[in-house]
């Protein structure tokens, strides 16, 4: 553990230490203010994510503790993009947020937390006989079990079992994945990749989300902090960084709102920021669980 935490630490200073140089130079030939630009913005946000992840995969209650908050902030920011939820539901769902995670810590299944939180999704329309609206909140629940419950439990779950080195290294890859992708989205892009659902998102973004995981899974390898045989994990986070975007993107634009927050400067909410995150954590943990990875 003390060796990820030596390596982690190092591997993500450089990366801020490289970005914010990039960031510098960028704005200083565009001629343009360096403090007060997006981009500035979300290195600022990344340079306190990055020590929270660090801390997520090295101590395990402050594991506990990050995806907790982060999935209880999520859910909180999911039930306000969903109409047909109303204060009840909403509340399910941040109850199951926030007792998810330290019940697995505590040595519950995922399998059995996530079928009794299914199960709640049910018990108030049912108990007050909601006809019209019953069927969409129970989907609305359902759903936000499966994108802001599932996915931390997931996380949990490949600390846990594989190793926290697997844990640190599925971020990564996420970060290094979406900051490619805004990059060459930005710079090169051309063609739109899904007009109606994200409008900004180009196709060759989408070429910036693979290199980029690449990338992430790379630099991990090359460090140390994982091996090379989990070279996989590429090509799952890089689809699921661009699901998971498309996902919340949907949520958003039916809501109509451009954000599902406003408390991360340069990005929205926290929903906005882990949308990535949510499904390629997913993928990874079914793909470990198949190749004998997850118990």
């Amino acid at each position: 553990m003390t060796a990820l935490v030596h390596q982690g630490a190092t591997t993500l200073g450089a990366a801020l230490a490289v970005s914010g140089a990039s960031i510098v130079v960028v704005q200083v030939v565009r001629r343009r203010s360096i403090v007060n630009s997006v981009l500035a913005r979300r290195w600022m946000t990344w340079a306190i994510l990055a020590p929270l992840w660090l801390l997520a995969a090295t101590w395990v209650p402050g594991r506990v503790a990050v995806l907790t908050v982060f999935a209880i902030v999520a859910a909180r920011e999911f039930g306000k993009l969903n109409p047909p939820m109303v204060l009840a539901d909403r509340w399910i769902l941040i109850g199951w947020a926030a007792v998810s995670v330290p019940a697995f810590a505590l040595g519950l299944e995922p399998l059995a937390i996530l079928a009794a939180a299914a199960c709640s999704a049910i018990v108030v329309p049912l108990w007050v006989q909601d006809v019209e609206a019953g069927p969409g909140r129970i989907g609305a629940v359902t759903l936000g079990l499966l994108l802001v419950v599932a996915p931390f439990l997931a996380l949990s779950a490949i600390s846990s079992d594989v190793s926290a080195a697997a844990f640190f290294t599925v971020g990564l890859a996420v970060a290094f994945s979406d900051v490619a992708a805004f990059m060459i989205g930005s710079a090169f892009g051309r063609r739109r990749m899904s007009p109606r659902l994200s409008p900004n998102k180009r196709l060759e973004g989408v070429l910036g989300n693979v290199v980029g995981a690449c990338v992430g899974v790379g630099v991990a390898v090359a460090v140390g902090i994982v091996e090379p045989r989990l070279w996989w994990m590429a090509p799952l986070v890089a689809l699921g960084s661009v699901t998971g975007d498309l996902t919340v993107s949907l949520l958003k634009r039916h809501r109509g709102v451009k954000d599902a927050g406003s408390w991360l400067p340069g990005f929205g909410g926290l929903l906005d920021r882990v949308d990535s995150l949510l499904v390629s954590a997913l993928l990874v943990y079914v793909a470990l669980t198949m190749v004998g990875g997850v118990s």
